[in-house]
């Protein structure tokens, strides 16, 4: 019944925005050179004088004129509006995003996924429709009504710290299952063991941002969720093996390697494998899932974070030094989120008590 009264208000849709920015229907004249502000001018305008709101695909459309989000930044809006979509069974416009609808799609949500997904589709949501209302093209903002659901804080997942032991014992096979070539996943673990990178900075991690000379790597913005740059450390035998991986990839491919290219590209290492011409995120978290099966327990790039930055702080005390190598524009994040105390520390802890009586 209540999906019913939705696709009611669905029946009389305007029209998309790329269709009535056609020359068919005459909206505005043809101009062969808007340019940037000048597209961005028209949608303004298009927009102001439109008489019924558009939804949210078009919303998002002029969205990210304004916000130059990235891609991943992008696919994940759009995940959300297929979500909301799904729920309705049709395009969501604007003037039908009320209360009642929003309240009806987040029970709908949390049954079908977890509470920190639906709570992630809440902010894109959220934010679309602050734009909208900040544009004048709705008079409120239903979302202040419908709250996040709860999420318990967990803690961190991490792995066994003997992980990259096993791991390059593992790798020093000239063959395994999904890790092929094994030098490459093995300079390329190594490097997220030693400085905490993300999997998203391995991706973007380029040559103009090794230097090999300092034994260090620059993370560059590219990768950061803080839009910050700043240089790790590396042991020198890694800085030996990406000068090899290097010259390997410049025979390969029988191309001089230009700054900014790749670092860690398996396809050029792989000719044929792979479709895509660059690494993507997607081949590193296939590895990883290889690597989960070799080791008998889940391992991923985000889990060897969390386990760095642990052991690092548990045996150096310096949690300022840790905050940066991961990056963190604030030191309380580091100690709230990504570093917890180990078992046996706190059984170090526990000691000082009186009565305490260790096994003999």
């Amino acid at each position: 019944m209540f999906q019913r009264r939705i696709l009611r208000g669905f029946s009389q849709r305007p029209l998309r925005l790329e269709q009535a920015l056609t020359p068919a229907n005459n909206t505005f004249p043809p101009c062969p050179s808007w340019g940037f502000n000048g597209a961005a001018l028209l949608l303004r305008r298009f927009f102001s004088s439109m008489n019924q709101l558009f939804d949210l695909r078009d919303l998002l459309a002029v969205y990210t004129r304004y916000k130059l989000l990235r891609p991943s930044t992008v696919r994940s809006y759009e995940d959300a509006i297929r979500c909301l979509e799904r729920f309705t069974v049709a395009a969501a416009p604007l003037e039908d995003l009320n209360v009642e609808v929003l309240l009806s799609h987040r029970v709908w949500c949390l049954e079908r996924m977890r509470a920190t997904s639906y709570n992630k589709h809440r902010r894109h949501l959220r934010a679309l429709i602050n734009f909208a209302l900040a544009e004048g093209h709705i008079q409120s903002q239903p979302f202040v009504k419908v709250g996040p659901a709860p999420v318990g804080v967990k803690r961190p997942k991490t792995v066994p710290s003997t992980w990259y032991k096993r791991t390059m014992a593992i790798l020093e096979s000239d063959s395994v299952s999904g890790l092929n070539p094994t030098k490459f996943w093995r300079l390329l673990f190594s490097v997220m063991h030693f400085t905490s990178m993300r999997r998203r900075q391995i991706v973007e991690l380029k040559w103009e941002h090794v230097l090999l000379s300092r034994s260090a790597l620059l993370m560059s913005s590219d990768g950061s969720k803080t839009q910050r740059e700043w240089l790790v450390p590396v042991p020198a035998w890694i800085s030996q093996e990406l000068r090899e991986l290097r010259a390997e990839i410049g025979h390969k491919s029988g191309l001089p390697v230009k700054p900014d290219d790749q670092v860690f590209c398996l396809p050029l290492l792989t000719p044929g494998r792979i479709k895509s011409p660059r690494m993507l995120d997607e081949h590193i978290s296939r590895a990883f899932e290889a690597l989960s099966r070799h080791l008998g327990y889940t391992v991923s790039a985000h889990r060897v974070r969390h386990t760095s930055a642990t052991v690092m702080l548990e045996r150096s005390g310096n949690i300022k030094a840790v905050s940066d190598m991961l990056g963190h524009a604030d030191i309380k994040l580091t100690a709230s989120t990504c570093v917890h105390p180990r078992l046996g520390s706190l059984r170090r802890v526990q000691q000082a008590l009186s009565g305490y009586k260790p096994v003999d």
